[in-house]
């Protein structure tokens, strides 16, 4: 912690990039969810919203040259790892088990 050295600054600098992809993915993922009809949309909801808080509490502390470059890339990490090997991968499996809408295999 403390205020970013030249070298964090520039990772840190993302955050609104990784903030609106977030968002356009989230908004995509879910109201594709919805029109599928998954079971777990409003766990995947909720996960989806304390993922964006946390994101919004990044940026919020690098604004304030409260930077924690190492916690943000551990949760960029964690985020990957396990939300969307994991529960973005249920969604497919689900479908899978449905059949797609359209007969073909669906990526999200």
């Amino acid at each position: 912690a403390g205020v970013p050295d030249h070298e964090s600054s520039g990772d840190a600098a993302l955050l609104p990039e990784v903030l609106h992809y977030a968002a356009t993915h989230f908004q995509h993922e879910e109201a594709f969810m919805e029109q599928v009809g998954y079971p777990e949309l409003a766990a995947h909801c909720a996960e989806h919203k304390l993922l964006t808080r946390t994101l919004l509490a990044y940026k919020r502390d690098y604004e304030e040259g409260r930077t924690d470059l190492y916690g943000l890339k551990h949760f960029i990490f964690r985020w990957v790892r396990d939300h969307i090997m994991d529960n973005d991968r249920k969604i497919g499996l689900f479908l899978a088990q449905k059949g797609s809408p359209s007969g073909k295999p669906t990526a999200c």
